[in-house]
């Protein structure tokens, strides 16, 4: 799917093709999945830079997996190995809830590959996953770059406790230096508040799910 900017620029957040459930999944095949949801769509966001310069992309990473010792160094060879340039990938941490902060090996993989030069997102931040608290946490000890604000919060935008529970969210990424992501964008009205603060947005009005082929000649009507 896709995801713009606020003056310009495109990432591609790759989707898994199952609907199982990661997180019943023992951590060896955990980390095969991720592996190859990395692998595959930074090779295919590598060849579409001839049509789409510039084009970033972003990976679903399960807290579960970082707690694999190899993380940092299996991404590296990954993407060093498909030519993308590090700095247009971002890694998105899901289920912030089970990051354990105390595992030396989360500490190092995040970063590593913050130190790589590969950007870090809170991801679902509204939906329970993702609270203050544990943001300033994170940010505590590690530097990421965007928060992503779940759909349920978008999708009460024009009420006045919507609003507020946004611009507490908005008040948060600015306090900890991170860039917004709000998700769930299906008008153009909600594109346009959410451009008027300066946030990247993604959702069906910008752009579904779709092959990575559509992307060559892909522009934002």
């Amino acid at each position: 799917m896709p995801i713009v900017g606020p003056t310009g620029g495109l990432k591609l957040e790759a989707l898994a093709a199952d609907t199982s459930p990661l997180g019943s999944l023992p951590l060896a095949e955990l980390a095969a999945h991720d592996c190859w949801m990395v692998f595959a769509s930074c090779l295919q966001v590598a060849d579409l830079q001839d049509h789409q310069p510039g084009v970033g992309l972003s990976v679903n990473v399960h807290p579960a997996y970082l707690e694999d010792r190899f993380l940092a160094a299996r991404i590296a060879e990954l993407v060093a190995f498909t030519g993308l340039d590090p700095r247009l990938l971002t890694l998105e941490v899901t289920e912030c809830r089970s990051v354990d902060l105390s595992c030396q090996f989360v500490r190092k993989n995040l970063i590593g590959l913050h130190a790589m030069g590969m950007s870090l997102a809170i991801d679902d931040f509204g939906a329970g996953y993702a609270t203050a608290a544990q943001v300033k946490a994170l940010c505590g000890v590690f530097s990421f770059r965007y928060l992503k604000l779940d759909m349920s919060l978008m999708q009460g935008w024009a009420s006045r406790a919507g609003l507020r529970k946004i611009r507490h969210a908005a008040y948060l990424a600015q306090r900890h230096g991170l860039e917004v992501v709000a998700e769930g964008i299906e008008t153009a009205e909600q594109l346009d508040f959410v451009r008027a603060q300066g946030w990247w947005a993604q959702g069906f009005f910008i752009g579904k799910k779709t092959v990575i082929e559509t992307f060559k000649s892909w522009k934002l009507d």
